[in-house]
């Protein structure tokens, strides 16, 4: 069950349908930087759940549900609590270096004449 999150299984034509965007309240944690594995929602919103075995997966609330489906069945979940409190700030342009001076390799010297 999807909790109301919009979430068909098996829609018209195949595939697995992906939850419309919830709004967001005050209430929810915002998990900036943080993509779920399955539907990309990125950053997470609510409830993160990370998998204890594989270094970077993470899934939403909604397919969090669904995770029988999608991960393996033997890999455990946790909640994790939002870090980041506070989005990203923009990446500032920096000014581009300018391109390193090429060196001309030095001339070949001539070979003096064997004396004779």
């Amino acid at each position: 069950d999807a909790k109301g999150h919009g979430v068909q299984i098996a829609p018209p034509g195949g595939g697995v349908a992906i939850a419309p965007p919830v709004s967001i309240t005050e209430d929810d944690e915002i998990h900036y930087g943080i993509t779920c594995g399955r539907c990309a929602m990125n950053p997470i919103r609510g409830d993160r759940f990370k998998c204890s075995v594989c270094d970077s997966y993470d899934l939403c609330e909604t397919c969090y549900e669904l995770k029988a489906q999608v991960h393996p069945g033997n890999h455990r979940f946790f909640v994790q609590k939002a870090i980041n409190t506070k989005p990203p700030a923009p990446e500032e342009t920096q000014p581009a270096a300018p391109p390193p001076e090429v060196q001309q390799p030095p001339a070949p010297q001539q070979a003096a004449p064997p004396p004779e």
